[in-house]
């Protein structure tokens, strides 16, 4: 498949579409780092976005089934007196999401929207037990990865979710 110029303009175009919708769902919340905070994107909003469809080469019938699908709801009013609470069903309802993504997917088409994922969560996906597995990450590496994302997140044990027993798998 494709790299290059055009997935510079699908990751960019996902990035910018994603941190506008989440910042708009959350309010702009301070200190929230453009709706990312640890919350990641959702795989549904990702599979929508035209590029990402033309780099994965759906067919008619797939376009036609991704359109079909919506994000789960989630109340992010809640989310303001639980936020270890909210983070974790966020996950769970990206892990849903994923699944239904998966569903319509060819297994090719799998192993390419989980590198398209797997850039667009950036450094974050260094918390991903997965990745860390696969890079062989010591505990001390992930301790002082932990301690790093939660400066950038503004203190706090993990606010962004970078707390490696908090991440999603």
């Amino acid at each position: 498949m494709r790299t290059g110029a055009s997935l510079l303009k699908i990751l960019v175009a996902v990035a910018v579409v994603a941190t506008v919708s989440s910042a708009m769902a959350q309010g702009g919340g301070k200190g929230n780092r453009g709706g990312r905070g640890g919350f990641g994107i959702n795989p549904i909003t990702v599979a929508k976005v035209e590029g990402v469809q033309k780099d994965l080469e759906l067919s008619t019938e797939q376009k036609d089934s991704l359109g079909k699908l919506e994000p789960a709801a989630f109340d992010f009013q809640a989310f303001q007196n639980d936020r270890e609470g909210a983070q974790k069903k966020l996950a769970e309802n990206r892990e849903a999401d994923a699944k239904k993504v998966d569903e319509i997917l060819m297994p090719p088409q799998r192993d390419r929207f989980a590198e398209i994922m797997l850039q667009l969560d950036g450094a974050g996906a260094l918390r991903q037990e997965k990745v860390a597995a696969k890079l062989k990450l010591t505990d001390d590496q992930k301790s002082k990865l932990t301690e790093l994302f939660a400066q950038r997140q503004g203190g706090g044990g993990g606010g962004g979710g970078g707390n490696f027993a908090q991440a999603r798998e």
